[in-house]
């Protein structure tokens, strides 16, 4: 995101540049290319060549910021209003991209620029967009089907299943260790105050034990358990209390873990123990968006939604007591870049919610941009400024 000058009259009052084809870019100054669509995901690849985007209206689009356009781009056909996109990736190669929608995986050969595969899952998972993890050093993809979990090689066909525990489904997350031999799953099916049987039907009005507070751990070839984690719940009452649908391996014997509103914790997987919590109320984030918060360079950057609370809303203390009374507004949303490692705030962006990203090799910080007219009619852009 560097070079490409640009005269002082084409720098807008906002200290951006827009323009529908291409874009300039200027040091420390944000640039912008408007889109199509409802876009409501936005992450870099590995290398920032590409940024991937995908929405509500079943849109998805590759963003390429060496050639400053878009490089692909399809559209689900359906209603555009139904189709939602809530899970995206793209391998660490950039060799495949893919997005989850209509109780299906599609998997996109970037090179090709074409949808390759198309991975059907289980209405256990009870969503229409599933998550999915490809893999670090070859050509495969997971994902939860159910009671099992799928590994599929997307070049030869050939796949392998990992049996579940019985009840499994309503997958909130999976993770890959760096080595491709492990791989940890996490169900939403034991923090419901109900339990579903595999067609979704009631069966219990208590959780399922044991599903609640457990992340496994399972050796990816053989499919052996190796073991699992116990994950207590956090003690802050009144704020969501369920893990999350972030969780990471940051090297080849920790998982991260992230815990909605409240914050997260590093679990050694071979003998079960949390080696350390961050609490972000411990730390005043008192009203964060953290359930959409991303993790990056292993776990040193974590990037999230913060909020500046107005009188209103509700905050509690550790035991539950009421503390403060604050209400959140859109105004008040502001991105916080925390580096975990320095223990301190390195950027920081009030533009309201919005999709963001950050690459934090480059030092690229990306948002979609939303303006409505005097008629409420909304334009969207990708904005990428260097930090």
């Amino acid at each position: 995101m560097r070079g490409g000058g640009v005269s002082l009259e084409q720098i807008s009052e906002f200290g951006y540049i827009r323009q529908n084809e291409s874009r300039t870019t200027i040091k420390n100054m944000e640039t912008s290319y408007k889109l199509t669509g409802n876009n409501t995901l936005v992450d870099f690849s590995a290398d920032a060549h590409y940024i991937i985007i995908s929405g509500y209206d079943g849109g998805f689009k590759i963003f390429d910021t060496l050639q400053n356009g878009i490089y692909y781009r399809t559209r689900l056909k359906g209603s555009k209003s139904d189709i939602n996109i809530r899970n995206q990736a793209i391998s660490p190669d950039k060799k495949y991209a893919g997005f989850s929608a209509l109780n299906k995986i599609f998997v996109v050969d970037v090179s090709r620029k074409e949808i390759i595969r198309k991975y059907e899952y289980s209405e256990e998972e009870r969503t229409s967009s599933s998550t999915f993890c490809f893999f670090h050093h070859s050509p495969r993809i997971a994902f939860p089907d159910g009671e099992y979990l799928r590994i599929h090689d997307i070049e030869t066909g050939c796949s392998h299943s990992i049996a579940l525990p019985h009840g499994a489904g309503m997958t909130d997350c999976i993770a890959i260790d760096p080595t491709d031999k492990i791989i940890a799953y996490k169900s939403s099916n034991g923090v419901n105050d109900i339990r579903l049987d595999r067609e979704g039907n009631i069966v219990s009005t208590e959780n399922n034990e044991e599903l609640r507070d457990k992340v496994y751990i399972f050796e990816i070839e053989t499919g052996k358990g190796l073991n699992i984690l116990s994950v207590p719940y956090p003690h802050v009452w009144g704020a969501k209390t369920h893990l999350s649908q972030t969780m990471k391996f940051v090297d080849m014997e920790t998982v991260l873990i992230w815990r909605k509103g409240y914050g997260f914790s590093y679990f050694n997987i071979r003998t079960g123990a949390e080696m350390r919590t961050i609490d972000w109320h411990r730390k005043g984030f008192v009203c964060g968006e953290f359930e959409k918060a991303k993790i990056y360079a292993g776990d040193r950057f974590v990037l999230f939604n913060n909020a500046t609370p107005d009188s209103g809303s509700i905050v509690f203390d550790d035991s539950g007591r009421i503390v403060k009374r604050y209400s959140l507004r859109e105004s008040g949303l502001e991105f916080i870049l925390y580096d975990t490692k320095e223990d301190r705030i390195i950027y920081r962006q009030k533009i309201g919610w919005c999709p963001a990203t950050f690459h934090p090799e480059t030092k690229q910080f990306a948002w979609i941009k939303r303006e409505y007219d005097e008629n409420y009619k909304r334009s969207e852009y990708l904005c990428i400024r260097e930090l």
